[in-house]
């Protein structure tokens, strides 16, 4: 291997190291077996997330930041298989909502390096498309682009590395 192609590899596998890992994990307004207990302080009702993602990063494809008519938007392109995933979620809690029994409606939880970064309330739509999409209701806040931006860029960054390391 030329020297400079290692050099390139070993820049990648540095780079690899400190990229933030972005997932996706089941939130919950109780504690639960198999759960953690998580402090998210946009919403004090989510007690607790599912220890393993039900989306890893590799299913993140990309992601953007962007305003439309004063309110803000954080769209996350996923998988066809993280789409599946996601409605299961969603179709579960519509079962739930249209029997009425009383229990948690399952909310999805965006976590970057184990830190709840954004919590989706109440998943009770599917989706068409691969795309999950998180708007602001009433205006958005620099504080709240610039916590989605960081999301979006965790996402980006990992997709521009491993792309990277294909070629």
């Amino acid at each position: 291997m030329p020297f400079k192609s290692l050099l390139s590899l070993m820049c990648l596998l540095g780079s690899a190291n400190v990229l933030a890992q972005t997932e996706i994990h089941l939130a919950y307004e109780s504690v639960r077996p198999d759960t953690v207990p998580i402090s998210y302080a946009h919403d004090s009702l989510i007690k607790s997330m599912s220890v393993t993602p039900l989306i890893d990063s590799d299913e993140l494809i990309s992601a953007r930041v962007g305003v439309t008519k004063g309110d803000a938007f954080l769209e996350i392109h996923i998988t066809e298989p993280a789409l599946f995933k996601i409605n299961r979620v969603a179709q579960a809690n519509i079962r739930m909502l249209n029997a009425k029994t009383s229990g948690d409606v399952v909310s999805l939880a965006i976590v970057v390096d184990g830190k709840v970064q954004e919590v989706i309330n109440g998943t009770v739509h599917t989706l068409d498309n691969p795309t999950v999409r998180v708007s602001s209701a009433g205006g958005a806040s620099d504080e709240l682009i610039q916590s989605w931006q960081a999301i979006a860029d965790a996402i980006n960054r990992r997709k521009v590395i491993s792309e990277s390391a294909d070629r």
